[in-house]
C-alpha cells in the first residue's frame, strides 16, 4: 500500500478539555505505547524496526483494543462533549 505523502494536511489542535487530555495519556497514548504487535521503533539512522513482544509477555494490538472496547463516555455523569468555538 502507498502512502499520501505528498497532498495530505496535518492539523494541530489544543486539548483542553481536562477529561479528555487525562483520557489520552492515561488510556490512548499508553496503549500506543504498549503496542507490541503493528509497532516500529524508529532507529538513530532514521530506519525502523519492529517491536515484538518480550519473552512471556503477551502480545497487545492497540487498534484492535480500540476496536474491540472503544472509548465511551455516555455513562459518566460528566460526558466529554466535543463542540466547536466561536
Amino acid at each position: 500500500m502507498t502512502r499520501n505523502l505528498d497532498r495530505r494536511v496535518e492539523v494541530i489542535a489544543p486539548v483542553e478539555d481536562p477529561k479528555l487530555k487525562k483520557y489520552l495519556k492515561d488510556e490512548f497514548l499508553a496503549a500506543y505505547l504498549r503496542d507490541n504487535v503493528k509497532a516500529a521503533r524508529l532507529l538513530p539512522d532514521g530506519s525502523y524496526e519492529k517491536v515484538s513482544a518480550a519473552d512471556g509477555e503477551a502480545e497487545f494490538n492497540s487498534q484492535l483494543s480500540f476496536q474491540n472496547s472503544p472509548p465511551s463516555f455516555e455513562n459518566d455523569s460528566n460526558v466529554i462533549q466535543f463542540e466547536p468555538k466561536r
